[in-house]
């Protein structure tokens, strides 16, 4: 009986040291990873204007996204 009681006290200190740790981790925590956000509009745009100038080089990154 006594030793069921000092067994069952030693799990919960333990659980418990684990969890704290867990709670706390090691070391400095993970950088968050960047977020990318897409805006794109074009009101009133045409392709008959847009082509001409992608094919110049004046619009490469709408070149890029077709």
């Amino acid at each position: 009986m006594i030793v069921a009681r000092a067994l069952r006290t030693a799990l919960v200190v333990a659980s418990t040291s684990l969890a704290a740790l867990g709670a706390t981790g090691c070391g400095e925590p993970a950088p968050e990873p960047p977020r990318r956000v897409l805006v794109f509009g074009i009101d009133g745009g045409d392709w008959d204007r847009a082509i001409p100038l992608m094919r110049q080089g004046k619009m490469p990154t709408l070149e890029r996204l077709m």
